[in-house]
C-alpha cells in the first residue's frame, strides 16, 4: 500500500480520506484523475472538456482546500484539550 502526496491510498481503487469530503465533486474528479489515475494536466482536459489552465487550477484549489481543512482540524483539536 502507498500513500501519495495527498496522503490518498493507493490500494485499488480506495480513494477515500475526510479531506476529500471538503472538495466539490468536480475537484474530487480531478484530483481522482491526476494523482491516483496519474493522468496528464492535457488528458484531464480533454476529459471533461475544460482548458488544461482550468485544471491547474482546480488542482491547486482543491490542495489548497484540503490543506486548509487539516490546518482548521487541528486548530480545533488543540483547544478541545
Amino acid at each position: 500500500m502507498k500513500v501519495g502526496a495527498l496522503g490518498i491510498k493507493k490500494e485499488g481503487e480506495n480513494f477515500d480520506t475526510p479531506s476529500l469530503n471538503l472538495l466539490t465533486n468536480k475537484q474530487r474528479e480531478v484530483i481522482y484523475l491526476r494523482f491516483i489515475k496519474a493522468l496528464s494536466i492535457q488528458e484531464i482536459s480533454e476529459i471533461l472538456n475544460i482548458t488544461p489552465k482550468s485544471v491547474r487550477k482546480m488542482i491547486y484549489r482543491a490542495i489548497e482546500r484540503m490543506q486548509q481543512g487539516k490546518i482548521e482540524l487541528l486548530f480545533l483539536l488543540m483547544f478541545l484539550r
